[in-house]
């Protein structure tokens, strides 16, 4: 069990830094993976100090290059921070795939999504960044750094991955995670943290999303330093699967009323789906 006031020893180490060259035995396969996937494209590879970029020649995305490149340096400073992941222990290169549209998307991930980290190769992201589409940088590097720093967590833990990476995406359409997460506590829609974690990946993503967003930002509110959430992210297979209470202890209860009376303080706002879907974040 990891209740909010136990947190094992362990949980606010990050792994070592990586001696291996920066990102050397990723590079051959995610050429072939390009090469594979939309074999009649040229692509570009753009070197920056933590990033390599792919981008497919005459796209949007090669224009825009200049941009996406400082975007991705900028967003990776805040993931870091917001982390509380050592720069230093992060200094291989990650590969940055960008597609202009949902359809090569679907061709280089099997799916329309807007953005994609893999679990293996590591540090490899595929971002939907289009003429005029905003990249989720910081969701999908999110996923990148935690899962180089603090390993992978189980399939059960999906609520804490995807909740992480909602939180540190930041406002989304000028609105914070907290508005929208206000926002279905006043319809009705805001599920209970047990039902969250047991159906995370059958509940409307919107909703799935945004709750574990806030629920996680509520936590790192609540303990600055990181390390219950470290601990979340390493607990066991078998303690995620038994679900909240195994998770958050006698504890729990008192969590969710104290965030659902922190809800009820921010004035509730909803997105425009369909503009998020067109233009991101």
């Amino acid at each position: 069990m990891v209740t909010l006031l136990t947190v094992p020893a362990c949980a606010g180490r990050d792994r070592p830094p990586e001696r291996a060259a920066p990102g050397a035995a990723t590079e051959p396969l995610i050429d072939a993976t390009l090469r594979r996937q939309l074999p009649s494209a040229q692509w570009r590879t753009t070197t920056t100090p933590h990033f390599r970029l792919h981008t497919r020649t005459g796209s949007s995305t090669e224009r825009r290059l200049g941009t996406l490149r400082d975007t991705a340096e900028a967003a990776r400073s805040v993931v870091l921070h917001e982390l509380g992941i050592s720069d230093s222990s992060q200094s291989a290169r990650v590969d940055l795939v960008f597609a202009d549209t949902r359809a090569e998307m679907q061709q280089l991930i099997g799916q329309p999504a807007s953005g994609m980290v893999p679990n293996a190769p590591p540090r490899v992201a595929f971002l939907l960044a289009g003429a005029d589409y905003r990249p989720l940088f910081r969701h999908e590097l999110t996923h990148v750094y935690t899962l180089a720093a603090w390993g992978s967590p189980p399939p059960s833990a999906a609520w804490l991955s995807e909740g992480l990476a909602t939180w540190a995406t930041g406002a989304c359409g000028g609105i914070s995670v907290d508005a929208r997460a206000s926002d279905l506590a006043r319809s009705g829609a805001l599920v209970p943290l047990p039902e969250l974690l047991r159906r995370f990946r059958s509940l409307p993503e919107p909703v799935a999303y945004v709750a574990a967003g806030s629920a996680v930002g509520f936590l790192l509110r609540r303990d600055s330093t990181g390390a219950i959430v470290r601990a979340l992210w390493r607990a066991p297979a078998a303690a995620h699967n038994r679900g909240f209470s195994a998770l958050f202890g006698p504890e729990g209860a008192e969590f969710e009323r104290a965030w659902r009376a922190h809800l009820a303080t921010v004035p509730a706002q909803s997105v425009d789906t369909i503009a998020i879907l067109r233009d991101g974040c």
